[in-house]
């Protein structure tokens, strides 16, 4: 059976959204599928919170869901991980 392709969209992260998730034991991996392919993060979502202690998945899984669905996500400052520098950049 053929994998179904989801569309990919892309938005940013409010830098305080970020730094709670991050907080709660998300990886920036998993962040970047977040922000990348929602549907796929929510689809496997045990996959990417695997290391996250169980009493946080609940409030990461809905803190996840409403940041994906904010109507103006794409215009809210976001907060980037550079990996080669190994520092965070808030970009409006």
């Amino acid at each position: 059976m053929k994998k179904q392709k989801t569309k990919p969209h892309f938005f940013g992260l409010r830098a305080d959204d970020y730094e709670r998730l991050l907080e709660l034991g998300m990886t920036h991996a998993a962040l970047n599928v977040l922000r990348h392919n929602p549907a796929r993060f929510f689809s496997e979502f045990s996959r990417y919170t695997k290391n996250v202690a169980d009493e946080f998945k609940s409030e990461i899984y809905m803190l996840c869901f409403q940041i994906a669905t904010q109507p103006n996500r794409a215009r809210i400052e976001s907060i980037i991980y550079n990996r080669k520098t190994k520092r965070k950049e808030v970009v409006a």
